[in-house]
């Protein structure tokens, strides 16, 4: 990230075991596994702390119960937090 640019904690360039998902095309959602595959967390930006992630794992319901959703690249989720912290996301 650029001196210009919000810092996500943690940030959205690491590596880890994560997948990648578009909530209803709109909230980006980044799920956190274990080290057996296991769904154990998510994460989106959150816009009352700048588009910093914040953990909500509501989320892991939401994702597979829904029919609106959508898988993405990690490069796609860390375009989505940064739009989330400029504040040009609904």
């Amino acid at each position: 990230m650029t001196d210009g640019e919000r810092y996500i904690s943690p940030p959205p360039e690491a590596d880890g075991p994560y997948k990648y998902y578009l909530l209803g095309n709109v909230r980006p959602v980044r799920v956190i596994y274990d080290m057996q595959g296991r769904e154990i967390g998510a994460e989106s930006p959150d816009r009352e702390r700048g588009g910093a992630l914040k953990i909500n794992n509501e989320l892991l319901s939401r994702l597979f119960a829904s029919p609106e959703v959508e898988d993405l690249t990690k490069a796609e989720f860390v375009e989505l937090c940064r739009r989330a912290a400029s504040g040009s996301m609904p």
